[in-house]
């Protein structure tokens, strides 16, 4: 939930989330908002639980490759019917702000929340006293060249996979990539996320694992990943990193219970488990 505070004159936007707080893949976007079952239990658990949906730039990016317009209205309408929220999934950044709130730990915030988009339309329609994130996210899914965010996936990947072949082929970097494996597993998590410790076992589980393809779509669902699964409770991804979580050796609530397509039954029996029901900034 979004509120808007005056300080010194100031329009400052915040943002505060209920539990539990869920994140979902695309797929996942789909899957529950086209099935009128699914979609029906979810928005009558999650407004009964007082949840948050968070939502990302990767799935704004993948409505706007998605051309059915009929699908588009149906997430349109399961979003429009639950407390939903922006989660910044760029890890990199997500990082910079955990290292800066180690540096000074009086400042109280939440590394992941992502308040820019909103901030910009809100502010581009003069800071209106009534909206939807809804029509915010329409607005950019109509406005939006699909050929730059295809360009841009690309772009991403291609560097990705140059620097994965650069360690497989290097002996000295799969050596270290090996040493850290053990120790990062046996450290565990160091600080109030494991968003670090997830970066580092995706990266050598993807080097060691020299057979492991890695295309333009698989790079992508990293983002719907490493930050979602460090900061919200409960998170539906592919069955692939769903076994990538588990053999990271960590556990909720260090991170998020993660499920996949195979597990939406278990999914939704989580949905219903015991969160803190305090809502949090």
């Amino acid at each position: 939930m979004y509120k808007i505070e005056i300080i010194n004159c100031q329009r400052i936007l915040k943002e505060r989330f209920g539990r539990p707080i869920v994140y979902l893949d695309h797929w996942a976007l789909n899957d529950l908002s086209l099935n009128a079952g699914y979609k029906k239990r979810f928005v009558n658990v999650m407004n009964e639980q007082g949840g948050t949906l968070r939502l990302s730039s990767c799935n704004i990016e993948e409505l706007i490759n998605q051309g059915d317009t009929r699908q588009i209205d149906a997430i349109f309408e399961m979003i429009e019917s639950i407390d939903c929220g922006f989660i910044d999934i760029n890890f990199k950044e997500v990082i910079e702000r955990e290292n800066y709130l180690i540096k000074n730990p009086s400042v109280i915030e939440n590394p992941s929340i992502n308040l820019g988009l909103i901030h910009d339309y809100l502010m581009s329609k003069n800071w209106p006293l009534e909206w939807r994130l809804v029509d915010m996210i329409s607005t950019v899914v109509k406005e939006t060249s699909i050929q730059k965010q295809r360009t841009r996936g690309s772009a991403f990947a291609d560097k990705m996979n140059w620097l994965i072949d650069f360690a497989r082929n290097n002996h000295d970097c799969l050596k270290k990539v090996s040493k850290r494996v053990h120790q990062t597993k046996s450290e565990g998590q160091r600080y109030s996320a494991a968003t670090r410790e997830l970066v580092l076992m995706m990266y050598d589980l993807i080097i060691k694992n020299k057979k492991m393809k890695m295309p333009d779509t698989e790079w992508i669902d990293l983002f719907h990943l490493i930050v979602p699964v460090a900061y919200c409770d409960i998170v539906l991804i592919d069955k692939r990193w769903k076994t990538f979580v588990a053999q990271t050796g960590l556990k909720y609530p260090q991170i998020a219970k993660v499920f996949d397509c195979k597990s939406i039954d278990n999914f939704f029996n989580e949905l219903d488990g015991d969160y803190d029901k305090n809502s949090i900034e």
